[in-house]
């Protein structure tokens, strides 16, 4: 009982927050990447997951030591670094009429006339959408609003209607046609959010250097 009870006291946790899309490999990935060293043996993990809004909340409110989200405006207490680069894309159902026109990409003008499947104002991706459509000048028909991807992409699936979301690895289990996005858009970014004046443990530190140097390369 007593080895028991040091080898729980020497053991460090690291709070790792992450949206959703994160959760089916990257952050797995970067888990695995940390722990080959021996040294990182002593360290465990836990998870939360949910969207940008909730987790830097819980970033704030210190129940989470590194966070993985969209970039949030006015959080001046957050350090925001770009992770990981995400291409955006229009998905569609497969027996939709953009699918049957356009095999590989499409304007954005050409879907305007289609009701969307939207992000509501509880996900990180939504202002970044906003204004996606703001400089093309378009106005999309909004269908209903969604928190995450899979659920966007379940409702695409069913032609409930299109949308404008990451080239997830998900999408591949749903029955939708994905087409590239004709138009300039801006690059999107996912984040590593931290408190800008909260000190942040050796082994914290370490996995935050893994996520900064790795992430992109595990893509």
């Amino acid at each position: 009982m007593t080895l028991q009870k040091n080898s729980a006291e020497n053991k460090e946790n690291i709070r790792i927050a992450f949206i959703y899309t994160m959760g089916e490999y990257v952050v797995p990935q970067l888990i695995n990447k940390y722990s080959l060293s021996p040294s990182r043996h002593n360290v465990t993990f836990s998870f939360t997951q949910g969207t940008s809004l909730t987790l830097l909340q819980e970033l704030k409110a210190g129940k989470s030591d590194l966070a993985i989200c969209s970039y949030i405006a006015d959080e001046p207490d957050i350090d925001f670094i770009p992770i990981i680069q995400q291409e955006l894309v229009v998905v569609t159902a497969k027996d939709h009429p953009l699918a049957r026109l356009y095999e590989n990409e499409v304007d954005l003008v050409e879907t305007i006339h289609y009701p969307y499947i939207y992000f509501s104002e509880n996900s990180g991706l939504r202002p970044f959408i906003d204004n996606v459509f703001m400089q093309q000048k378009l106005v999309p028909d909004i269908a209903c609003y969604v928190d995450e991807d899979t659920a966007m992409a379940g409702l695409v699936s069913i032609d409930y209607g299109i949308a404008i979301m990451p080239r997830i690895s998900a999408l591949s289990y749903y029955n939708v046609h994905i087409l590239k996005i004709k138009n300039a858009i801006p690059p999107r970014y996912i984040y590593l959010a931290t408190m800008k004046e909260r000190v942040l443990s050796p082994a914290i530190q370490s996995f935050k250097d893994v996520i900064i140097n790795d992430s992109q390369k595990i893509r």
